[in-house]
This record gives structure tokens, sequence and C-alpha cells, in this order.
């Protein structure tokens, strides 16, 4: 069974993930649905879509912005029926702007998540974001937001994000793991996605693996065991 906590805040870091932080220490934070919820970005691109498409017209009404499910054009047929062509039609749109800079600004970071981050700094600790986000398109709207918000994104951090959007998450984050351990010793990943985060338990087995309870993408594994769960910070 994995252990559970209430919530990953500086009290449980303090006396769980502290004590094992040396001069080298670094912890791991995957970005999207981890850091950061994106349902507000989903949300604006709805809004978008009802005004660029006419058998859209009042589709924002039917929704909370939080319902919108990791396939975009699923949850909208689910509220309106769509032929398969305009379905089509729908991801495209949703896709082209989901994974671009410009709309990046309208994720919001989870409550309690810019207080978790700066305790880290506070604490020496550095902080490595591995994300599946690509560094042509997404890097500058990333650093941006994190900036806009007061989240940690200078000295003391780095980000790590694909080459391009050609690049499969798992896989790509995996072949990050070498370049990781080489930056120093991780004492704490953190993942919204649970593959990847069996992956890095795998991969780091003597750092605890954490996983938040928030979106994941269809059919998602089953974490192993000793994957830390919680759903706030």
């Amino acid at each position: 069974m994995n252990p559970e906590i209430d919530a990953m805040d500086t009290a449980w870091l303090e006396k769980n993930i502290l004590p094992a932080a040396g001069a080298d220490a670094l912890v791991l934070f995957d970005i999207d649905s981890t850091i950061m919820d994106t349902a507000p970005r989903n949300f604006q691109i709805l809004q978008e879509a009802e005004e660029a498409f006419s058998h859209l017209e009042g589709i924002c009404e039917l929704f909370q912005d939080e319902e919108i499910s990791w396939n975009f054009a699923d949850s909208v047929h689910a509220r309106r029926s769509l032929t398969e062509e305009q379905k089509k039609e729908l991801h495209q749109f949703w896709y082209d702007r989901f994974f671009f800079d410009p709309w990046l600004g309208f994720d919001t970071p989870y409550r309690g998540v810019k207080e978790v981050l700066h305790w880290f700094l506070s604490n020496n600790i550095r902080i490595v974001y591995l994300t599946g986000r690509d560094e042509i398109n997404m890097k500058k709207g990333t650093v941006d937001s994190f900036l806009d918000y007061g989240l940690p994104a200078e000295d003391g951090t780095e980000f790590i994000l694909k080459p391009s959007q050609d690049h499969e998450d798992l896989a790509f984050k995996q072949d990050a793991f070498d370049r990781i351990r080489k930056m120093g010793t991780l004492i704490l990943a953190v993942e919204n996605e649970p593959a990847n985060a069996n992956a890095m338990k795998r991969a780091f087995p003597d750092a605890p693996v954490a996983l938040i309870d928030t979106v994941t993408a269809p059919n998602p594994a089953e974490p192993d065991g000793d994957i830390i769960l919680f759903n706030t910070y």
C-alpha cells in the first residue's frame, strides 16, 4: 500500500526531507498539473474556440474550468454533439494553443506550492524543473509565468525541457536522469503522472518520490508501492 500524507507542506518537509539535505542536495519537480494548474489555460482556449466556431456558441456556460479533462475535444463532445470532423478541427485548435508560450500565462500555481518551492531555496536546496514542455515553443512562457507568480525561476533553479515537441515525455525524462545525477544528490521528486513517478523511483531508489493527485493522461499506470501519495501542498 502506498504511503499517504495529508499535505506536502513545509512542516512535513522539515521533518522528512531536510535531514537528508547535504551541500549538493536537489529536488525534482514536474510543472504541468504538479506545480501549475492548467485548467485555466484550457478554459481560455475554450473561450477562444467558442468565438471561432459558430457550432460552439454558448459552450462555456456548460463548463467550469476544472471540468475540462485531459482530452479537450472529448470534454466538449460530452456536452455538445460534434461530428468527427468537428472533433478533429477542435483538437487541432486546442493543440495550436495549449503547447505555446502565449497561453502559458493563464496557468495558476496550486495553493501552497509557492511557499514550498521557496522553502527549498531558503534551505540551500537546488530546484530542478523536469517538464514535458519543450524548449522551442514553451520555455519563454514558462519562465515568464513563474516570475509573474513569484515562483523560483532564477538562482538556485534549473529548467530541463524537451528539445522539441516530438520527444515522448517519459522517454525524455528517463534520458535526463543521468544529467540530473551529475547535478547533485536527489532528495525528493514530485510528479503527477504515475508512470513518470515510477521511473523516477527506479532511477533514484534512495530518494522519496511523491505523486500529486491531479490530472493525468488516460489510463494511468498504477503507482509503485513506495510512491508517496498526496493531494495538496
